[in-house]
């Protein structure tokens, strides 16, 4: 998955000229991810590995954290297109983060 990770990343910074912080919170949120799949001393499930229920249970660890909705929605958007680039690039068949539904934003009352 690292391999993966890091052609994402030189993807994103020499194709599509992101900027230094966008590199940096992708780089970010998809270490925190491979943290969360990696055991202790171990190694983390290859790509193939990853399945939406992963993914899910990732999203339910983040709430636990007590993440804003807003944070967890941005490290899902990471996710979901780490995937799209994986699918495209043909690493895999399918991308696993497309089925997870991104959590609500709180609506603010305007008067």
């Amino acid at each position: 998955m690292k391999a993966a990770i890091d052609r994402y990343l030189f993807h994103l910074r020499n194709e599509r000229n992101a900027s230094p912080h966008t590199l940096r919170n992708y780089e970010s949120d998809l270490e925190q991810f491979v943290g969360y799949l990696s055991p202790p001393g171990g190694k983390p499930p290859g790509l193939s590995g990853v399945d939406h229920h992963l993914i899910r249970e990732y999203v339910g660890w983040l709430f636990d954290r007590q993440l804003g909705r807003a944070s967890i929605g941005r490290k899902l958007a990471t996710l979901r297109s780490f995937f799209r680039f994986c699918v495209r690039e043909g690493m895999m068949k399918s991308n696993p983060a497309r089925l997870v539904p991104t959590p609500k934003l709180p609506r603010r009352l305007c008067l």
